[in-house]
């Protein structure tokens, strides 16, 4: 059951006390909704996705996705990187990607940092990567949350009454 973002912020409301906007305004409200959710796609992993992108040759950093299938997303992490459904590049922390030695050219290694990942050894042809991430989206046009599992819905007055009576 997806829910608006009214409904959650009445939800949030009843759990601060806050019936009008006397001490917490809309728009704070909304910006620890908005808080809320991504942290806890963050935490959950409850929302993932595949994409593909293809390597240009003498490129080895790559912005990670920003939109999958029309949608606008944050991606947050890349969980897997598989190279044409045969190789699986191994992740790596950023200070060991280029301290891995290998006689190939084909991507082997990622290393994630900030909203970038690094492949190695630096590609010397177009090679295509599905890479498998998991991230957090906003609401829908509509004001619905979809993309966030029902057994989730709860945290988010949670969250909302931590930050008020910080």
């Amino acid at each position: 059951m997806a829910l608006t973002k009214s409904e959650i912020k009445n939800r949030c409301k009843s759990a601060i006390r806050e019936y009008t906007t006397d001490f917490f305004s809309n728009n704070m409200l909304e910006q620890w909704i908005s808080d809320a959710v991504y942290d806890i796609q963050w935490k959950t992993r409850s929302y993932e996705v595949s994409t593909s992108i293809t390597t240009t040759n003498g490129v080895a950093i790559y912005s990670k996705p920003t939109t999958i299938n029309s949608t606008a997303i944050k991606t947050i992490g890349i969980d897997t990187i598989i190279q044409s459904n045969t190789n699986t590049l191994t992740k790596v922390p950023i200070s060991a990607i280029n301290k891995v030695f290998t006689s190939t050219t084909k991507p082997q290694y990622f290393a994630e940092w900030g909203d970038n990942f690094r492949i190695s050894p630096v590609p010397t042809a177009s090679y295509t990567l599905n890479l498998y991430c998991w991230g957090a989206t906003g609401w829908t046009a509509s004001g619905t949350l979809t993309t966030l599992n029902d057994e989730y819905l709860h945290l988010i007055p949670i969250f909302v009454t931590h930050k008020a009576l910080q």
